[in-house]
Parts: structure tokens; C-alpha cells; sequence
């Protein structure tokens, strides 16, 4: 269970400042981070419209 960390960290420490650098500010990075930042939003508002409509139906005489 602790191996892909280890295997993560080990990785890290093998890249040297400026080589991690250009990993991380790759245009790629910044396409991951949209899609991740889009889908939390996404699932926030699906999560909170879920729950007003779950009120709804219990508070209501709805079928």
C-alpha cells in the first residue's frame, strides 16, 4: 500500500529544481487542473441541487 507513495517521493527527489519546474508548468498541468477545478464545481451544484430536490419530495405530497 505504501509503495506508490514511496515510488512518488523517490521520483521527487530524483528531478532537480528546474526540472520539476518544467514539469509542473506544462500546458498539459494546466489542462488537468480546469478539468479537475470543472467536474468539483460540477458535482457541487449537481450535489446541492440533488439535496433541495431529496428535501422537496420528502417535505411535499409529491409521488
Amino acid at each position: 500500500m505504501l509503495l506508490p507513495v514511496a515510488f512518488t517521493f523517490w521520483r521527487a527527489a530524483s528531478f532537480g529544481v528546474e526540472e520539476a519546474a518544467d514539469l509542473i508548468f506544462r500546458p498539459l498541468v494546466g489542462e488537468l487542473l480546469v478539468n479537475t477545478l470543472t467536474i468539483t464545481v460540477a458535482m457541487t451544484l449537481v450535489s446541492a441541487v440533488s439535496t433541495a430536490a431529496a428535501w422537496f419530495v420528502e417535505c411535499t405530497h409529491v409521488p
